[in-house]
């Protein structure tokens, strides 16, 4: 299958990140993400005639880089729910993508989970401010999305 494919192409450290995921829908949507990455590389590689590698930097951040050369394209990956989402360029860019639950405490406590990563003490007071839930969601999200 597919997602056979692609998991023995993984590198030693994606697959050691592929080990860490207990959903087997995140392992499947990192599975994906790899093979949509080997997707836009070989598609690179046709208008380039170059091969191309996914690295991640320190920081986390993903790259494309040409094998040969010192190309380089920023990439940026996101999932949510059942959707997976990847762009790259030659500047530094960003995307994402967040499935918004009908039930409003899923989504409260979906979008809270992630203010210990992903918002500084300021920010987290800030929303804590905030006079309900659905307040308090829509100020996380409007953050995280200029992030």
């Amino acid at each position: 299958s597919l997602l056979h494919e692609t998991e023995a192409q993984l590198n030693a450290a994606d697959r050691f990140k592929l080990t860490r995921f207990l959903s087997p829908l995140r392992k499947q949507q990192f599975l994906v993400g790899r093979w949509l990455i080997g997707q836009q590389m070989e598609l690179s590689q046709n208008k380039t005639g170059q091969k191309w590698q996914f690295e991640i930097e320190p920081s986390g951040r993903p790259h494309l880089v040409a094998s040969n050369s010192s190309l380089r394209q920023h990439a940026s990956m996101a999932h949510s729910g059942p959707w997976i989402a990847f762009v790259c360029c030659d500047w530094p860019i960003g995307i994402d993508i967040e499935r918004w639950e009908q039930d409003p405490l899923q989504s409260k406590n979906r979008f809270e989970s992630i203010l210990p990563i992903a918002m500084t003490d300021s920010e987290r007071q800030e929303i804590a401010t905030r006079r309900d839930s659905t307040s308090r969601t829509i100020d996380i999200l409007h953050r995280w999305t200029i992030k």
